[in-house]
């Protein structure tokens, strides 16, 4: 619990795009009138995960890369809470009685936000006055609007990303769209081709493909690579699963059971199905020298 007073919001904030760091920006401003600090309520799981597991959607960013984003933008605490059945159960007046114990005077909502186990009777005229009830001032936040997309949110960029388009996907979350997770035992059938990869196991709402992107060392330096996102029909056994592999260009170091970052450039082609290994192995050839065309980060 803290003494301080907080000016916060709550939300997934999955990817912290434009409209996410629009309403993050204005509340750092507001807190910063009303001399108080800020903070970010989410969530160390989606609620679906819990509502209707078949629904949850897939990441669009790693929660704990979502976490430095969420900072970046200036805000002073994440306050992340295990979305389980109890909390769940929380009506909107019991969560804003939870969140007063922690320091919170003043809540931001976004105008798609709701909360509580009885949001669906709620208006936001009844979260005010629920707040007043609490001592919580609850505000809406200015609607942020794209020129292009209207009101910007995380299903659009979901959308964009399922279909390889990475260019406009990262112009709506400001930033490159990257994939991290831990490195785990693959077949090691890259490594019979000549191109060892390091087999990513994370969730992420990127589509199928085959992309170029980019991977900073521990030593600091960049790499170009090319990843695989898909079922790799060329190897797969009767029964595949989704893989995320990476063949990191110029590296030959032992990542096995570390956590990487991979950034994207652009998807080079669609997943396809060689007839043999050796069509795959000139087709990666192939794939590899596109991706070395993209120039390396400089940050």
């Amino acid at each position: 619990m803290s003494e301080a007073g907080y000016i916060a919001t709550v939300g997934m904030f999955d990817g912290v795009h434009l409209g996410h760091q629009s309403l993050l920006k204005w509340m750092v401003a507001l807190a910063q009138s009303r001399s108080l600090k800020t903070m970010v309520i989410t969530f160390s799981n989606h609620p679906l995960s819990l509502i209707a597991p078949e629904k949850t959607p897939l990441r669009i960013m790693d929660y704990g890369k979502r976490d430095e984003k969420i900072r970046a933008q200036g805000i002073d605490r994440i306050l992340t809470f295990n979305f389980h059945s109890e909390l769940r159960n929380l009506t909107a007046l019991q969560f804003l009685q939870l969140i007063k114990g922690y320091g919170v005077r003043i809540l931001v909502l976004g105008h798609s936000n709701g909360f509580g186990s009885d949001k669906r009777s709620l208006v936001f005229d009844d979260y005010v006055a629920l707040g007043v009830k609490v001592g919580i001032e609850v505000l809406m936040a200015p609607e942020y609007v794209h020129p292009l997309y209207g009101k910007v949110n995380s299903t659009i960029v979901r959308g964009l990303l399922s279909h390889g388009d990475l260019v406009e996907a990262s112009s709506l979350l400001g930033s490159p769209v990257e994939i991290t997770g831990k490195v785990v035992q693959g077949d090691h059938i890259g490594r019979q081709l000549g191109f060892p990869t390091a087999n990513i196991d994370c969730d992420t709402a990127v589509g199928r493909g085959v992309y170029s992107g980019f991977w900073l060392s521990d030593q600091g330096q960049w790499h170009h690579c090319i990843v695989n996102i898909g079922y790799r029909p060329t190897v797969a056994s009767s029964k595949p699963s989704l893989r995320i592999e990476a063949y990191i260009d110029g590296y030959s170091g032992d990542l096995y059971g570390k956590t990487i970052t991979v950034r994207l450039d652009r998807m080079l082609r669609q997943e396809t199905r060689f007839p043999s290994l050796e069509a795959l192995r000139a087709q990666l050839e192939e794939d590899l020298q596109a991706a070395r065309v993209s120039k390396l980060p400089v940050e």
